[in-house]
């Protein structure tokens, strides 16, 4: 059923395109033949399908692609971490130093942030092991169920 729905709402969407896309070569080239807006739209169509569907398996990843993904994804988040958090720091020590100051609301934040970030950082997240690989697997399973949209996840009754 999803998999109708989805062709549905693809075949739709084409169709409107191909319905626009005659009516700009009608307006550009004049074209008053039937024959040729028939042969406008119809082509039209054909090749918005065959992108939506090339595109389609483009998107389409191995659960190996996902993990290095996520594992990837993960890295880049540490390093992110780490900059806000010397960021940061820098941020409160000029405060200190006085060469930078800040309201009082924004030395708060700053705070809590080098706080959070520290304690984030120094988390001690398991690299390898049957836990480590059940959260990969959950996480590659959310991936796939994220990559197939909203109409294409199995809905649990």
């Amino acid at each position: 059923v999803a998999l109708y729905e989805d062709f549905t709402y693809s075949f739709e969407r084409l169709c409107s395109l191909g319905i626009i896309a005659a009516k700009y070569c009608y307006d550009k080239y004049q074209t008053k033949s039937l024959n040729n807006m028939r042969f406008f739209t119809i082509s039209t169509m054909i090749l918005l399908l065959a992108v939506s569907s090339s595109a389609r398996k483009h998107k389409m990843m191995s659960r190996e692609e996902i993990r290095k993904h996520i594992e990837d994804r993960k890295l880049r988040h540490n390093e992110r971490l780490k900059t806000l958090l010397e960021e940061r720091k820098t941020q409160l020590e000029d405060h200190h130093a006085g060469r930078s100051l800040l309201s009082d609301e924004h030395y708060e934040q700053y705070a809590r942030q080098v706080t959070n970030f520290e304690r984030k950082l120094n988390q001690k997240y398991a690299t390898e092991g049957p836990e480590y690989e059940m959260l990969m697997e959950k996480e590659i399973d959310n991936f796939l169920k994220e990559q197939a949209g909203p109409r294409n996840v199995p809905r649990d009754l």
